[in-house]
């Protein structure tokens, strides 16, 4: 099993209602790509440490679903012209796991 985790922080100019789009558009993922399992996407809550202030984290059940959907049309269109443009920083972590 791998677990794709994205954490990250808008830049400060982007709108909420901007926000809440990408968001949405964020949330259609699963329905998307198949390949994605157990998807969840929320702000922020930690009390300590408030650097990035969303976070999602999805399940494929191998790297090669993963890097299917990370090397696709759509996922890379997305990317540049949708998430890039609004996203002030991000860190991205994966992690194999036994299912």
């Amino acid at each position: 099993m791998i677990k794709h985790v994205v954490a990250f922080m808008f830049r400060p100019e982007v709108s909420d209602p901007d926000r809440e789009r990408i968001i949405a558009e964020l949330n259609t993922f699963p329905g998307q790509y198949p390949a994605m399992r157990n998807w969840t996407l929320s702000p922020n809550s930690s009390t300590r440490d408030t650097t990035m202030s969303h976070a999602f984290i999805v399940e494929f059940d191998n790297r090669a679903d993963l890097d299917a959907y990370l090397t696709g049309t759509p996922h890379e269109t997305f990317v540049r012209e949708v998430w890039r443009p609004v996203i002030e920083t991000q860190t991205i972590v994966t992690l194999e796991t036994d299912a």
